[in-house]
């Protein structure tokens, strides 16, 4: 025989004792869907919503964009080599230490003539300038065979921006060094004058290579004016006598 009651013999729900006064009913502890709230505590008031903790410092600084450099771009146009601004043929310090030469050895005469000199200080007066304008001179001449600084190369840098920025540069680079479409960046001096070129990989990368900018006079030609300036001052001394 079954063990199954019939229908009519089940008891009811409410049938069922009813919990005691003050008990916690069987849905106590559970969280209401729609608000969140427990019954029987107060819930948050309505309408409002915790704000959202803050983000940490680090996607704040990931997710400002990085300012672009003004002194990078990519090279525009046809890149032109120009002549230089003064002809290799004209060589100014070498000019000027053979005239401060001939107004040394001038005034060294002069003084000999005078009398008061051994002649030791007379050959050492009339050797000196006559070895610093050999010395120019063979500078010039080795400089002047490796090449020189003397081509001015023209172009235009394309920033971020949308600026472009026309640059000069005097160098004694290979032609092959820059090309148009190169991505670069410039390297400034405290003037404003454009000390070097980088080819870049990539914007913020490390340089490629590096083109050196060059003065417009050789390092031979100013050692020429400064050893000028030297006799200069030797043949004041000789004519004044304090030697």
């Amino acid at each position: 025989m079954s063990n199954d009651q019939p229908p009519w013999a089940r008891p009811r729900a409410s049938d069922r004792p009813n919990p005691p006064p003050g008990s916690p009913g069987p849905s106590a502890g559970r969280r209401s869907p729609l608000t969140g709230a427990t019954p029987g505590r107060p819930g948050p008031p309505p309408g409002r919503r915790p704000p959202p903790p803050p983000a940490p410092a680090s996607a704040d600084r990931a997710a400002e964009p990085a300012a672009a450099d003004p002194h990078a771009g990519v090279i525009t146009g046809p890149i032109k080599i120009n002549r230089p601004t003064y002809s290799r043929k004209s060589v100014p310090g070498l000019l000027a230490v053979s005239a401060a030469a001939l107004i040394s050895i001038a005034a060294l005469a002069g003084r000999a003539l005078i009398g008061g000199m051994s002649a030791v200080a007379f050959l050492v007066g009339l050797l000196l300038p006559l070895l610093c304008v050999a010395a120019v001179a063979a500078g010039h001449r080795y400089t002047r065979s490796t090449g020189g600084h003397d081509a001015v190369w023209s172009f235009g840098i394309r920033t971020a921006d949308g600026a472009t920025v026309p640059v000069s540069l005097r160098t004694d680079a290979p032609r092959d060094a820059l090309r148009t479409g190169d991505l670069v960046r410039l390297d400034k001096g405290r003037r404003g004058s454009v000390r070097a070129v980088e080819v870049l990989h990539t914007l913020n990368g490390a340089p490629v290579r590096r083109v050196q900018a060059h003065a417009a006079l050789s390092p031979i030609q100013w050692a020429g004016f400064a050893l000028a300036a030297a006799l200069l001052l030797v043949s004041a001394i000789t004519l004044l006598g304090w030697w």
